[in-house]
């Protein structure tokens, strides 16, 4: 798969995809920052495999793209700003990178175009939550760019360095378990090296096909069943989650967030993700895989 160009290479379901390309045997072009380091520069990020080539280069500053996707067939685009990361630095890297990188496609005549979204991009009162704004408004520059596109929207990713696994470990080590909401939210975890194996047979079909695919896993739970879940895995009892209301909790993180400068573990407009169902709907290509996919308790102890 040397046609194959992928950013975000580093990050969670980058690392799965890696892992996933070096055991069929295949490789491909990597856009790596440099230096490497993890998006808080707390420690130096894992660098590609040697079967994937890393070229330089950033979202932000785009220069010499062009040349750098020369002789490539697919770009599968996994690089976003996530977590507590600012509003303008979301739309930064989330949407004008997207939208700078499609302009490089164009005219470096790259013909299809994998988009890895978020089923945050189907949330009610995106106004609220930054994050899935961004991708939903780098969905609708996908889908205008003439190219052969895919959308790929996953649901709750799990695996190794998973941000959302760490925080809901920290509420699960807690003496008595703690959940923002009501915890009736449902949420449908899908592993990383899951979510890669599709990414890969999706980039290897003819045809994308301008096709929208939301990918979950084999189980739906509430909130509070994950988090008892996650307990269980942690070798404790599953117990009944303290309760915290959403709005009080949003207040406060919102505050906790401007001192802190985005810097907070949790941003207030996270807190979308404790209201709404993040549920994927059906779709041949899942169906066709899913048997597969790993099970939850079966990840969360991997």
């Amino acid at each position: 798969m040397t046609d194959l160009f992928v950013t975000g290479i580093t990050g969670l379901v980058g690392r799965a995809v890696a892992a996933e390309l070096d055991a069929r045997d295949a490789s491909a072009r990597a856009l790596v920052r440099a230096p490497a380091v993890s998006p808080g520069g707390a420690e130096p990020r894992a660098l590609p495999p040697p079967a994937i080539e890393a070229v330089p280069g950033d979202l932000e500053r785009p220069d010499g793209l062009d040349s750098r996707l020369a002789g490539t067939r697919t770009v599968l685009h996994l690089a976003a700003a996530t977590g507590p990361a600012d509003p303008g630095r979301q739309r930064r890297v989330n949407v004008e990178g997207t939208r700078k990188l499609l302009a490089a496609c164009a005219r470096a005549g790259v013909p299809r175009f994998i988009y890895v979204s978020s089923i945050a991009a189907t949330f009610d009162r995106l106004d609220r939550y930054p994050y899935g704004a961004s991708k939903r408004e780098a969905e609708r520059l996908v889908a205008e760019s003439g190219l052969d596109y895919a959308i790929v929207r996953p649901t709750v990713v799990l695996g190794p360095g998973s941000p959302i696994l760490n925080r809901f470990r920290q509420l699960a080590a807690l003496p008595l378990p703690v959940l923002p909401g009501r915890g009736a939210a449902r949420i449908q975890p899908i592993a990383a090296w899951d979510l890669a194996r599709c990414l890969l047979d999706l980039a290897s079909e003819a045809e994308l096909g301008g096709r929208a695919i939301e990918i979950g896993g084999g189980e739906v739970v509430t909130l509070a069943e994950f988090l008892g879940r996650v307990r269980q895995a942690l070798g404790r009892r599953a117990g009944t989650p303290i309760r915290i209301p959403i709005e009080p909790l949003r207040a406060a993180l919102a505050v906790v967030g401007a001192l802190t400068r985005g810097k907070a573990p949790v941003s207030a407009a996270q807190l979308a993700m404790f209201e709404q169902d993040g549920v994927a709907a059906e779709h041949p290509f899942v169906a066709a895989r899913a048997a597969g996919f790993s099970g939850l308790d079966e990840t969360l102890t991997r």
